[in-house]
């Protein structure tokens, strides 16, 4: 545990709790819901009765109120288990969840953000509209005015829990120009859910293409505000997540690589005991904790509230080439054997690599970070 965070005894007693369930429910049946690209409904159970969807948000709105930090241990805490479910969970609680409490009235909050605390619902955010669409092939979203409601048009691609989300918020593009906050039921007519896109990475977590064709959407469920600048924050919030995900699957493949090199013998002796196996300790762990204090620095300024998007930034760019670096060690480390589904290890750089993408193509980001630092 953090104990240079200062942490209350709530949030120690959530953490414990959490750790105890990333190792008993999460971590054990991890390796097979990767082979078999299975969605951890299980899991998900789990989390809702432990309450833990809403630990970042306030009471009033259905939450536990214990901020941000408490919130991205949560999330490393899941990743050191399984990454898929952690995504599930970021892409869940950050932005589904993210998106309404940011922008919701006080009525649209109280209509949805309880059920999706309590994980009685599961959340998405689908983009589809403007410079955040998911890739150059993208149809995209739009939406056209139909008496005091909109229609909705079109496919939002790659849309983590896509498949299975049973409230979705939707980025259109608005016909005429523009954008907007759309709030959709999953079982609304017109909605349609592609399969699971087999990705190389987290492929527990459900990656799918969902489409609108003439989807209705009432004017009360429309969020207010400039939809693209919500969204832009609900993305650098999320980033916190990533970060934290990465530092998870960082910490997961540096304890395997210890207790492997403890046990797995060589020419009479343990692996532990070479010179060069313990050098690659010593800088695997040291670039776990850096990212590991930059993930805390960040998730304690979005705590603080505005002004925190470019140590987010910075926080998922370099725990997420931690978590690559680190876990391409350990595949290094167990030899053959790390390249072995057995070893989980080779799992774990595959799922480093997908978060390392993120929310947007990693050189994008670093430009867009450099541009705001050098106000450029």
């Amino acid at each position: 545990m953090a104990d240079h965070l200062n942490l209350n005894e709530e949030q120690q007693m959530l953490l414990e709790t959490i750790d105890e369930f990333t190792k008993g429910e999460v971590r054990p049946g991890a390796g097979e819901r990767d082979l078999e690209r299975t969605f951890p409904e299980d899991v998900w159970e789990g989390l809702a009765e432990l309450g833990l969807m809403g630990v970042a948000y306030p009471e009033e709105v259905g939450g536990v109120g214990l901020g941000w930090l408490t919130h991205a241990l949560v999330v490393e805490s899941l990743a050191r288990g399984c990454a898929a479910t952690a995504m599930t969970f970021v892409a869940h609680a950050n932005l589904a969840m993210g998106a309404i409490a940011t922008a919701g009235s006080d009525e649209q909050k109280e209509r949805w953000m309880e059920e999706l605390c309590s994980g009685e619902t599961l959340g998405a955010l689908a983009l589809g509209a403007g410079e955040v669409l998911a890739g150059p092939a993208a149809e995209g979203v739009t939406a056209s005015k139909s008496g005091d409601g909109w229609v909705l048009q079109g496919t939002a691609a790659t849309v983590v829990n896509g498949s299975r989300a049973a409230l979705l918020v939707v980025h259109a593009n608005v016909e005429g120009g523009g954008s907007g906050l759309f709030v959709v039921r999953g079982d609304a007519v017109g909605l349609g859910r592609g399969a699971s896109h087999h990705t190389s990475g987290l492929r527990a977590a459900d990656y799918a293409d969902v489409t609108f064709e003439g989807v209705a959407v009432p004017a009360a469920d429309t969020l207010p505000g400039d939809a693209d600048a919500i969204v832009r924050g609900v993305l650098d919030a999320s980033r916190v997540s990533l970060a934290a995900i990465a530092v998870g699957i960082a910490r997961d493949a540096f304890d395997r690589t210890i207790d492997y090199s403890k046990e797995r013998q060589m020419f009479g002796r343990r692996l532990a005991d070479f010179d060069g196996t313990l050098e690659k300790f010593s800088t695997m762990a040291s670039a776990t904790e850096s990212a590991r204090r930059l993930l805390y620095a960040a998730a304690t300024a979005q705590d603080g509230g505005d002004g925190y998007a470019s140590i987010a930034t910075m926080a998922q760019l370099h725990a997420a080439r931690v978590a690559h670096d680190v876990a391409y060690e350990a595949v290094q480390i167990f030899g053959g054997y790390g390249y072995c589904h057995e070893y989980a290890v080779e799992r774990l750089q595959r799922d480093a690599k997908m978060v390392e993408i993120g929310v947007d193509e990693t050189a994008f980001a670093r430009r867009a970070l450099a541009r705001e630092l050098a106000a450029i």
